[in-house]
């Protein structure tokens, strides 16, 4: 799977997934290609609050725009220091936490949210987001799910929508 360019700044790469049909005899260079439709999902995270936390100021920028396109509220914290706060005050639906930061990494955040208080969201789900590591490692760390980098963008929404309670308990 490979993404192309975005035509727009704010719109989220398009990601191409390739053809799965028999390529004998055929160039898999010229296989047909498919572009997942963004607009199908637009709303898909209407009303979700969702903070992110990454040392990596692209990283945020990115995931943020193609949050934001689903129609999610996406507040960002640049590493884990920042993101303790910002989560009391934010009280989100949802935590997405890079495992690899300097000084404070996802699975120290991880220890210090999981022992907040309910009210300051002690409870929230929280998916690891790394290069690094794997869905294994963090989920037995305690992480409500895992997504590895470089995100699969439709494999984020499914892991987000799947962690979500129903809309009518939120």
């Amino acid at each position: 799977m490979s993404s192309l360019p975005s035509p727009h700044p704010l719109e989220p790469p398009r990601l191409v997934l390739p053809y799965r049909g028999g390529s004998r005899g055929r160039d898999r260079r010229k296989a047909p290609r498919r572009h997942y439709e963004w607009q199908s999902l637009h709303s898909t995270l209407d009303g979700v609050r969702i903070l992110v936390v990454d040392d990596n100021e692209d990283h945020l920028d990115i995931i943020t725009a193609f949050l934001q396109r689903l129609g999610a509220t996406v507040l960002n914290a640049l590493g884990a220091p920042g993101a303790l706060l910002q989560l009391r005050e934010f009280k989100p639906d949802i935590v997405l936490a890079d495992l690899m930061m300097p000084r404070v990494d996802g699975f120290k955040l991880l220890a210090e949210i999981k022992a907040l208080r309910l009210d300051d969201g002690g409870r929230v789900p929280i998916v690891a987001v790394s290069g690094h590591y794997d869905a294994a490692t963090a989920v037995k760390s305690g992480f409500s799910a895992f997504v590895a980098k470089p995100l699969d963008f439709q494999q984020l929404t499914e892991t987000i929508i799947d962690l979500l309670p129903d809309r009518d308990e939120r």
